[in-house]
């Protein structure tokens, strides 16, 4: 049957898995085919179904109902092992809510809610195999940095303060990643209400230095920071002053990358004196990545940096 789910899955027939997951279902409850009997497997399949179909307004809405009820199944079930929900189900399903956050801008909200109820389980239900991971927080925080609350940036910031805390306290394992500092700076970077923006100012100020004291500073912590800059602070000699200092700390740490370069066009008017003089195109008055020093993009991933695909264009 999983099969048959998966096949209907990849050509984005939703009608078809849920039928089939149905019947398999139906055949193990009223007539005992233990073939029939659906496990985390078959639910991942039904999940990942739901959460891809972007088409379907209430999408992620159906793929938490799936979630919740197979936990209720599992406890039901006497918390059998094949029915187990795990956290790679949860998290998908808060990666899910994230991605949705850009047309409903609930997504903050309900991945929040979604996480409460996952850290409840794992801490009082004693449900283990839901352990949040550093992956599963990470998710959480870019719901929030994609969503429309106004406090955006508070509330990613209060996912890494509490999973500072609960790895403190010994609760889960892994410390606040990269992807989780992308995303609390992110958060502040997009911040539109008035109001807002110093508080995201001080938060994103607060993210940076504690991501280049636990080493957790690559080339998307250095964009993110300089987008900080470039949307939140009043264009002028002191921004220019700010964004340089960054830039140049980045060069020095190796990180820079083409998004590092937009950022800093676009927030210092002084940009072309940061750069080598044959770095500019006289023709265009734009950057020449490939004559930047070397390493100044030494730390960079070549899949996250396109200078060498220019270059081979070129």
């Amino acid at each position: 049957y999983s099969t048959v789910m998966n096949a209907w899955k990849f050509q984005k027939a939703i009608q078809a898995v849920e039928e089939v997951f149905t019947k398999c279902q139906n055949m193990y409850s009223k007539f005992g085919v233990q073939e029939a009997k659906p496990n985390s497997f078959v639910y991942g399949i039904l999940l990942d179904t739901w959460i891809h179909n972007t088409k379907s307004e209430n999408h992620m809405e159906r793929a938490e109902e799936i979630l919740r009820n197979m936990y209720n199944v599992w406890i039901e079930s006497g918390r059998e092992k094949d029915l187990e929900p795990n956290t790679i189900l949860v998290t998908n399903v808060l990666d899910g809510w994230s991605k949705s956050s850009f047309q409903s801008g609930m997504g903050g909200e309900r991945a929040q809610a979604l996480f409460e109820w996952m850290l409840e389980k794992y801490q009082q239900d004693d449900a283990l195999s839901m352990k949040p991971t550093d992956r599963t927080f990470a998710a959480v925080a870019k719901a929030w940095a994609r969503s429309h609350s106004a406090q955006k940036a508070t509330k990613a910031r209060a996912v890494l303060d509490q999973m500072d805390q609960l790895q403190q306290d010994g609760v889960i394992d892994h410390k606040p990643n990269v992807f989780l500092y992308a995303s609390v700076l992110n958060a502040c970077a997009f911040t539109k209400d008035e109001a807002e923006k110093p508080n995201a100012i001080r938060i994103a100020s607060a993210t940076f230095r504690q991501a280049i004291e636990r080493s957790c500073a690559n080339n998307v912590i250095y964009a993110n920071f300089l987008a900080v800059a470039r949307n939140l602070l009043p264009p002028g000699a002191q921004r220019s002053k700010f964004v340089t200092t960054i830039f140049e700390r980045c060069c020095q740490d190796g990180q820079t990358c083409d998004v590092v370069l937009k950022h800093l066009v676009g927030a210092c008017d002084e940009w072309e004196q940061l750069l080598p003089p044959d770095a500019v195109s006289v023709l265009t008055g734009s950057i020449i990545p490939e004559r930047l020093p070397r390493e100044w993009r030494r730390n960079v991933s070549q899949r996250k940096n396109n200078f060498n695909q220019r270059r081979r264009r070129q």
